[in-house]
């Protein structure tokens, strides 16, 4: 086999678009060079072609020899069936057993011989068939796990198994017609007489207020995602370092519960000084992030140090019970703030690929120990986290006092810094050989590269998808709407390859049935209602699927 036909096989098993049309409806060829560095993100060597067939030929036979694959994605109401390999002849019955997320478990037995196959496969000398294994059309909607099991007893197989709703949740009165308005609000440029130079969560409760007294039923916002307290002058919400947790400038320090306690911050806030410095801060034109952040940094790090040492038994377990809640994910999070904090301290600019080599792994002794060696800083990110959560929830409940139909409407983005905690703590699910932007288009006809690296979908996948129930959890909210930025991503992203331009690009495609199955589900638990950007270049399959969802 040629390397053309090599890299062709393997793009294609690899959901690489070889060929697409553009905005004009022109027919675009996508050239073997970018084709080979789209591969080598992927992990490939490109530069032999027998290790690309290789790779090609374990793709298939990994494919193939895999009963089930990682996980299932199911709209029971529309098809209950798992599709499943079985070395031929398929075996006439297989026992299935599903546990349930919540406890109990559901078993039954399905006639395979009733079935025909529905793809046939030989690989050396074993011939292998696909056939779907029928569950029941009522399966609860959750994250389950299925197991298949021989006649004999033998475990064939097991898999996550997702049960999602048939499509995302509404208010009654968004599905019975009515019309809803509200307003849209960039947080950080909200002002107020109070405020330290920057719209804060108490800013956004008394918007919510305001809001509401005249009708709105949603009050709009900007990404709220983490940045960089390290270096506050990186500001874009769209290029965060965590999508998952807040951004802590938006803390009203005042209206955080040791406050009132805390003679030290009380007397820090004050003071003359500090009182001319907010009031300049005030009175800029644009936001001083720094200043701003410079500010609230040293009063919340008295709340914080006032909690430990002095805080109502109270306030200090209901502290920990959000760090036992929040686990692995949220301490990976105040690591990373506590080790970049120091090497910028130290003049080493950038994210974690600037870090000396053992920082650059989360679970590395070095990190380990950096970590043990300064806990403090470690739970005081921890805390910033509780107080943004805290206040966050606090307007989120006005907006329901208040009686608004949507309340909060948050904004997703669509990826996050390559240099951030996201990227750091999974290396595994982003690549650094390619960034996500957009194709040439009539807004931007040398098309887009939005820097942020692409992730791989066949990760995303082996993780189960975990990586995007996580994310939409920590942004959905408290009966909410949630603005999905790019949803044109679910089912295709254009993947900009590492030092060529977004005009040699192509689509890498996403497994859109199941995203959006994800999507449903956890807006169903949520109660959060969908809102899909679909701007540029929107293939039909996005055009039938939103609405369907």
């Amino acid at each position: 086999m040629g390397e053309a036909d090599a890299l062709d096989r393997l793009a294609a098993l690899r959901g690489i678009e070889r060929s697409y049309s553009d905005f004009r409806g022109e027919h675009r060829h996508v050239s073997p060079e970018s084709i080979a560095q789209i591969l080598r993100a992927f992990g490939h060597d490109v530069d032999d072609a027998d290790a690309l067939a290789r790779d090609a030929d374990a793709l298939e036979r990994d494919r193939w020899t895999r009963v089930l694959p990682p996980v299932v994605v199911l709209r029971p109401e529309r098809f209950s069936g798992v599709t499943a390999t079985f070395m031929l002849p398929v075996p006439d019955r297989v026992h299935w057993e599903v546990q349930c997320e919540e406890g109990g478990r559901i078993t039954g037995e399905a006639a395979l011989s009733n079935h025909a196959l529905l793809e046939e496969r030989s690989l050396g000398d074993q011939n292998y068939g696909r056939t779907h294994v029928m569950l029941p059309s009522d399966l609860p909607h959750g994250y389950h796990r299925l197991t298949l099991i021989a006649a004999d007893g033998t475990e064939l197989a097991n898999c996550r198994l997702i049960a999602a709703p048939e499509r995302c949740y509404q208010p009654e009165s968004v599905s019975d017609g009515r019309r809803l308005w509200g307003v849209a609000a960039q947080l950080y440029t909200v002002r107020s007489a109070r405020n330290w130079g920057i719209g804060d969560f108490t800013d956004l409760a008394e918007l919510v207020r305001q809001a509401a007294g005249v009708g709105a039923d949603l009050v709009g916002l900007n990404p709220l995602h983490a940045l960089f307290p390290a270096d506050p002058r990186l500001v874009s919400p769209y290029s965060p370092a965590s999508r998952l947790f807040l951004n802590p400038i938006y803390v009203d320090p005042e209206a955080v519960a040791e406050y009132g306690d805390c003679r030290d911050a009380r007397e820090l806030v004050e003071d003359e000084a500090m009182q001319t410095w907010l009031s300049e801060l005030r009175d800029v034109a644009q936001v001083d992030y720094s200043g701003v952040w410079e500010c609230k940094d040293q009063v919340l790090r008295l709340l914080h140090a006032h909690l430990v040492a002095h805080g109502s038994p109270e306030r200090r377990e209901a502290f920990q019970a959000w760090k036992d809640r929040s686990g692995t994910t949220a301490l990976r999070l105040a690591e990373f703030y506590a080790v970049q904090e120091e090497f910028v301290a130290e003049g080493t600019k950038g994210g974690w690929p600037a870090w000396p080599k053992p920082f650059r792994y989360p679970d590395s002794d070095e990190v380990g120990e950096f970590c043990a060696a300064h806990a403090d800083e470690v739970d005081y990110h921890l805390y910033l986290q509780w107080i943004s959560e805290e206040q966050l929830a606090a307007a989120e409940t006005v907006a329901r006092d208040a009686g608004m139909v949507i309340g909060l409407y948050r904004d997703l983005a669509v990826g996050a810094d390559g240099g951030g905690v996201e990227s750091w703590s999974n290396r595994e699910l982003y690549t650094r050989g390619a960034t996500i932007g957009a194709p040439p288009d009539p807004l931007a006809l040398q098309g887009q590269d939005w820097g942020i690296p692409a992730f791989r979908p066949d990760v995303m996948v082996e993780q189960e998808y975990w990586p995007l129930v996580e994310l939409l959890r920590h942004n959905m909210g408290r009966r909410g709407a949630l603005r999905i930025d790019h949803v044109l991503g679910y089912l295709r992203l254009w993947w900009v390859p590492a030092g060529m331009t977004s005009a040699d690009g192509t689509y890498v495609y996403n497994d859109l049935d199941d995203m959006f199955g994800i999507l449903a589900l956890e807006s169903h638990r949520h109660h959060c209602l969908i809102i899909g950007e679909d701007l540029g270049t929107v293939p039909d399959r996005i055009k039938e699927a939103l609405p369907d969802y």
